[in-house]
């Protein structure tokens, strides 16, 4: 290579020209392997931000479609409490007017939502824990209503759970916990329905009242066939109520009941009791002969009629001696 001068450019200057030339391109290269590095992982990063940007806005619209969901599902179990309290009043409404019907000899209350079995048999079966026994269960379901439970869950309250329902804080904690890693069943629980539960009591001759379930089998069957006659327009078959029946109710409120139903409804009575078919004063008696594999018309008529009243007599009293006879014995005075 020569000068601008004509002279000879020497080796080690050709040589170091090379290399600055060949070190310039290597940096060129260098800088850009560096950006197309730089750019692909840019690029890289950039999509997982996008990935991460759409599971975002996919998490806040579930968030927005979650709430939305609970208020309209909050709003649903608002309209079934209030549904509930109607019928709870109907409720009432009716058992007052079958309470006067009845003359007050049986009384009918309604208990608002008192019913709490289906809440227990939820409560024992859902919540599996060792440290808690029968009576924990009880006093729960004693102490609050579903929706009162649930709200406590949610709020994760063991402070106000072992205060009100009076339980130890090992069992709280169970109860807690439970829910805690289980938080679907608090929406469940809000679902459980409490139903009224019917107060049913009966007047005693001693004019005190007592429940349903201390009366005796014939006081409850007594009970059982007065709400019978009290309501609806659809005929009644009875046969031999007076089976399950104590006499002295027999008279005192079913025929009483019924003289004042018969123009009503329709009422059938297989008996051989003479309270049922005389006292309540029916309107057509059909005697039957019967044996104890069949059976057929002996007569039909109205009680004012002579031969049906000598049937009456006959199948029901035993004849008219027996009458007599236990007229006399009792001393009964007659008109």
């Amino acid at each position: 290579m020569l000068t601008h001068t004509g002279e000879k450019t020497p080796n080690w200057k050709r040589e170091y020209n090379q290399h600055k030339q060949d070190h310039e391109e290597a940096k060129k290269r260098l800088n850009n392997v560096k950006i197309n590095s730089l750019e692909n992982g840019l690029s890289v990063k950039t999509k997982r931000l996008q990935g991460v940007q759409q599971n975002l806005n996919k998490t806040l619209a579930d968030t927005e479609r979650k709430k939305t969901l609970l208020l309209k599902r909050q709003e649903i179990l608002n309209n079934t409490e209030r549904e509930q309290a109607r019928i709870t009043t109907k409720r009432r409404e009716e058992a007052k007017r079958m309470t006067q019907i009845l003359n007050n000899n049986v009384i009918i209350s309604i208990g608002k939502q008192k019913n709490k079995s289906e809440f227990q048999k939820w409560i024992k079966t859902t919540i599996r824990s060792k440290a808690l026994r029968s009576h924990h269960y009880e006093a729960i379901v004693d102490t609050f209503n579903p929706r009162e439970l649930a709200k406590i869950l949610h709020a994760s309250d063991g402070s106000r759970l072992a205060n009100e329902a009076k339980i130890s804080p090992n069992a709280t904690g169970a109860v807690i916990n439970y829910f805690s890693q289980n938080p679907n069943l608090i929406y469940e629980l809000e679902e459980v329905v409490l139903e009224d539960f019917p107060d049913i009591r009966m007047q005693l001759i001693n004019n005190e009242y007592s429940k349903l379930n201390d009366l005796s089998t014939g006081q409850k069957f007594t009970v059982i066939i007065l709400l019978s006659l009290v309501d609806d327009h659809k005929p009644l078959i009875y046969d031999q109520p007076e089976d399950a029946l104590e006499a002295t109710l027999i008279y005192s409120n079913i025929a009483q009941l019924l003289r004042k139903a018969k123009d009503m409804r329709q009422f059938i009575f297989a008996t051989h009791n003479p309270n049922i078919s005389v006292a309540a004063d029916i309107d057509l008696a059909i005697v039957l002969k019967a044996t104890a594999t069949e059976a057929e018309v002996d007569e039909v008529g109205g009680i004012e009629e002579g031969n049906i009243k000598t049937l009456l007599i006959d199948y029901l009293e035993g004849g008219t001696e027996a009458i007599t006879q236990r007229i006399r014995k009792l001393e009964l005075k007659t008109d």
